[in-house]
């Protein structure tokens, strides 16, 4: 998981001041639930970095390595040459 400055500070801050990490939240950004939302991105950030870095290893550069895939065709040609959708 990734480790976050910003929630270490407001656990540092809360355990100062004595007020919830929500009420802290609704004060400063009128958003009770903030932090709950910030630590689901943070999670999902870290899974799509892992699966970003496992599609990587899985997919090493090789022949036409950095070369565009072909483009497909848009609808405007495809119209154009009597195709319907």
């Amino acid at each position: 998981m990734v480790t976050d400055d910003l929630l270490s500070e407001l656990t540092d801050y809360c355990r100062r001041t004595g007020f919830k990490a929500s009420t802290v939240c609704v004060r400063a950004l009128g958003d009770s639930r903030f932090v709950e939302r910030y630590r689901r991105r943070l999670v999902r950030t870290a899974q799509d970095a892992e699966k970003l870095r496992r599609y990587m290893a899985e997919n090493p550069p090789g022949e036409g390595a950095g070369q565009k895939p072909p483009a497909k065709e848009d609808a405007r040609s495809a119209c154009e040459k009597g195709a319907r959708f």
